[in-house]
C-alpha cells in the first residue's frame, strides 16, 4: 500500500462567489502535511475521518497507522501519532471537547481532547462485533449489524454504553423506515441534519438542497464537475469495490456544510458552503445552479472489425438544452492516435459544451491533453473523469495527454443513427441510438 502525505505547506482559502468558498491544500511531501493515504494507480484518495468545528479549526484523521492532524485555518497546530492500526470501518467526529473514534476492528471506542491534551483513552465496546458504526451528534453512537441474509439491526447506545433503542429493517432499505427521509425527493442521497427546520441533503453529483417536512424543496444549490473535482473517500470497506464517499467526511457545523475534494491539480480542496447565507438569499442560489438537460440521448459503436471488442466499444451522449447542444464522449484513445501499434488504448470520458450545429451535423473540437486516461473503459454512468473512481489510469496516461493534439469532428444525425466523421481520418462510425437502461447493461 502506497501512503502519500498531503502537505499544506500554503493552505489557502479562497472565495468562490456569495455562497462557496474553498481551503486548498496541496500535495506535497512536506512536515506540515495532512496524513492520508493516495492510491496514483487508481486516482484514489482515502482519509478515515474528517471533522471541523466550523470555526476555522479542521482535523483530518488518515494514514496508515492512523495519524491526527489539526489546523487552523492554514496552520498546522499537531499532529499525532494514534498508535492505531488503518480500519476498514471508522466513525470520527468531534463532540464538545473531544474528538472519538470508533474502531470496527479493534472493536473499541476512543476518545482524545481535541487541544491535543492528555492520554488518548481506549473504551473496549461491550456490544457485540458489528458491521457498521456511526457516531451521532448527541454523544450517543449506532451499531449495525447483519441479523439474517434479509433483515438488519441497528443499536442506538450513549457514551456510557447503555442501549438507547434498536429496531430492524430489511437489509439495504434503512432509510425508508428514518424519519429524516421520508417525503424527500429521489434524487437525496444523505442527510446532514436540519437548518431554520428544513432538512439539508447531499443530492446528485455536488448538489445541496433545504427540503422541508413536506418534500417541497426550499434552496438548493451545486457545484459543477469541473469546480468540485472527485470525490475524497473514507474506507467504509475491506475490498476496493465498496469503498465509495459517504456522510461520514462531510458535515454540517456551525451553519456551514463542509465537502472534502481534490482535483487534477492535485489539490486537497475542502469546499465551505454557507449555508445561512443560501438560506436568508435565494437569489445567490441561482449563481451556482446546475442547469439540466431537457433531454439526453444516447448512441452505441459496437467494435466488431476485425473481430468483436466490447471494450473498446464507443458512447455518444448529446444533452439537449433550450438553446444549446452539450456532448459526452466515452471513447478510446485510438480517435487521436493515427496507427497504434504494439500498446494497448487508453479509455476516456470527454466533455464538450455548445456545439455548432448546421441543419443534421454537429461539429466540435475535442481534446485530451490534461485529461485523465484510464486503462479500462468507463462507465456510462459516470458523466465526466472528475467523478471515476476504482479504475486505474493508463500506463501511457501522460503519453496520451502529452502528445495527442486536439481534433475536429463532425456528427451527422441520420435517423436513428449518429455518424462520427473525422475528416483527417476519411473515416465515418455509426453510432446506433440506444435507450440508457440498454446502454447500462452492456459489458465493456
Amino acid at each position: 500500500m502506497q501512503v502519500l502525505f498531503l502537505l499544506m505547506a500554503t493552505c489557502s482559502v479562497q472565495a468562490f462567489g456569495q455562497l462557496w468558498k474553498k481551503h486548498i491544500f496541496s500535495f506535497q511531501n512536506s512536515p506540515d502535511s495532512v496524513t492520508c493515504v493516495y492510491k496514483a494507480e487508481s486516482n484514489e484518495l482515502i482519509i478515515s475521518g474528517f471533522d471541523t468545528d466550523g470555526k476555522g479549526t479542521f482535523y483530518f484523521l488518515g494514514g496508515d497507522p492512523l495519524s491526527l492532524t489539526c489546523y487552523q485555518q492554514d496552520k498546522l497546530v499537531y499532529r499525532r501519532p494514534l498508535g492505531i492500526r488503518f480500519s476498514g470501518m471508522v466513525s470520527f467526529r468531534l463532540i464538545n471537547d473531544s474528538l472519538y473514534l470508533i474502531h470496527r476492528e479493534d472493536h473499541a471506542l476512543y476518545r482524545m481532547h481535541c487541544d491535543n491534551k492528555g492520554a488518548i483513552d481506549r473504551i473496549p465496546l461491550k456490544a457485540a462485533p458489528f458491521e457498521r458504526c456511526f457516531i451521532g451528534p448527541k454523544q450517543s453512537f449506532t451499531l449495525s449489524y447483519l441479523k439474517n441474509s434479509t433483515t438488519s439491526v441497528d443499536q442506538v447506545y450513549d457514551f456510557h454504553q447503555n442501549l438507547l433503542r434498536e429496531y430492524s429493517y430489511p437489509t439495504g432499505k434503512s432509510t425508508q423506515y428514518d424519519p429524516d427521509y421520508q417525503n424527500v425527493p429521489e434524487s437525496c442521497l444523505n442527510f446532514y441534519g436540519r437548518y431554520q427546520g428544513n432538512r439539508l441533503f447531499f443530492t446528485d453529483y455536488a448538489t445541496v438542497a433545504l427540503i422541508d417536512d413536506s418534500g417541497k424543496t426550499v434552496r438548493k444549490t451545486g457545484l459543477t464537475y469541473e469546480d468540485f473535482g472527485w470525490y475524497v473517500l473514507d474506507r467504509r470497506s475491506d475490498t476496493i469495490e465498496n469503498w465509495g464517499p459517504t456522510a461520514e467526511i462531510q458535515v454540517l457545523r456551525n451553519g456551514h456544510f463542509y465537502m472534502p475534494a481534490f482535483n487534477a491539480k492535485k489539490e486537497l480542496v475542502v469546499w465551505d458552503l454557507d449555508v445561512e447565507q443560501l438560506y436568508r438569499s435565494p437569489d445567490v442560489a441561482d449563481e451556482f445552479k446546475v442547469s439540466k438537460p431537457d433531454s439526453i440521448v444516447y448512441y452505441h459503436y459496437a467494435y466488431e472489425e476485425p473481430v468483436r471488442q466490447p471494450d473498446e466499444d464507443e458512447f455518444i451522449a448529446l444533452r439537449y438544452y433550450p438553446k444549446s447542444v452539450d456532448l459526452v464522449f466515452w471513447g478510446t484513445t485510438d480517435e487521436f492516435d493515427e496507427a497504434r501499434e504494439g500498446y494497448l488504448p487508453g479509455f476516456f470520458v470527454l466533455n464538450h459544451k455548445n456545439l455548432t450545429q448546421k441543419e443534421d451535423t454537429l461539429s466540435c473540437t475535442l481534446s485530451i491533453k490534461n485529461e485523465l486516461i484510464f486503462e479500462k473503459p468507463v462507465p456510462v454512468s459516470y458523466a465526466s473523469s472528475n467523478i471515476v473512481v476504482g479504475i486505474p489510469l493508463s500506463v501511457n496516461a501522460n503519453s496520451f495527454a502529452t502528445f495527442f493534439e486536439d481534433k475536429k469532428f463532425q456528427l451527422l444525425k441520420e435517423d436513428s443513427a449518429l455518424y462520427l466523421i473525422d475528416p483527417t481520418k476519411d473515416s465515418r462510425k455509426r453510432f446506433v441510438r440506444t435507450p440508457f437502461s440498454e446502454v447500462n447493461k452492456l459489458e465493456r
